[in-house]
């Protein structure tokens, strides 16, 4: 057990993409500590935040209606939306997201997020 957690823990650190999990009130639970290189928030700072916070104001429909559908469908939902990084910049980001419905952990009932940067593909469309 504690051989997975340090392997989990040394992932987590060394990954490049920001994971991290939503209750249904649609606040963050969790931030994986690769936030503070994909957004430049330190995990602590996104934890109890609201996703919608770090959306950029134009992509927040599609983000709403996505999360909607992921309640209503528990189908996972793939989209591509800019995240506002602390600087101000914005990342354009393929966002995943699942449904982590009916298991027996402290995860139950919560939507895990799973985002990468898109950049150099939306620069070639």
């Amino acid at each position: 057990m504690r051989e997975n957690r340090q392997k989990y823990k040394l992932i987590s650190k060394n990954m490049n993409d920001l994971i991290a999990l939503m209750d249904l009130s649609g606040k963050i639970t969790y931030a994986s500590p690769s936030n503070q290189t994909f957004l430049g928030y330190p995990s602590s700072s996104f934890v109890g935040q609201t996703l919608l916070k770090f959306v950029h104001l134009h992509d927040i429909a599609i983000v709403m209606e996505a999360i909607k559908k992921l309640l209503r469908d528990r189908e996972e939902m793939r989209i591509v939306t800019r995240l506002l990084h602390m600087d101000g910049h914005d990342v354009y980001t393929e966002i995943m997201m699942s449904f982590q419905g009916q298991r027996h952990n402290e995860y139950a009932d919560s939507i895990l997020i799973a985002a990468h940067d898109v950049k150099q593909r939306m620069e070639k469309i």
